[in-house]
């Protein structure tokens, strides 16, 4: 009897040891699914071809600079412009990311003609009112 009740003790306690690492490791896995997800979401805004460019810093402490000519569900690839390589990259090897395209630089100027626009406008009003009070005030 006291053989039974020990060794239902002790699988008891083997359960809850693989249940606590089980769930320990459930979040660790939601994390790096997200950021894999952010890394996705961060080359598909990027998209493909020669005004797709891109640099990374992977985990193993490598760099890779060039386009992206294909992406996937799980990887994509990049090619070098010096020596026109293509390599695979997984998602989730990716430590940092810095990308850039035709439509970056474009919003950018844009957004500067809007800003400029704005400038002048209030300028051109400030100068308009300016005007009609001095006119007024004679």
């Amino acid at each position: 009897m006291l053989k039974r009740v020990l060794s239902l003790m002790l699988m008891a306690a083997l359960l809850n040891v693989v249940g606590l690492t089980a769930l320990r490791a459930a979040p660790q896995d939601d994390k790096e699914a997200a950021i894999v997800a952010k890394m996705r979401e961060n080359i598909q805004k990027l998209g493909i071809g020669p005004k797709a460019n891109v640099e990374l810093k992977l985990h193993d402490g490598t760099r890779r600079k060039g386009y992206i000519i294909e992406a996937h569900d799980n990887h994509f690839m990049v090619v070098d412009r010096k020596t026109n390589a293509i390599s695979t990259i997984n998602y989730r090897d990716i430590k940092q990311i810095k990308g850039k395209n035709e439509l970056t630089a474009t919003r950018i100027g844009l957004t500067v003609v809007k800003g400029v626009a704005v400038v002048a406008a209030v300028a051109g009003i400030a100068t308009l009112l300016l005007y009609f009070i001095a006119r007024g005030t004679r």
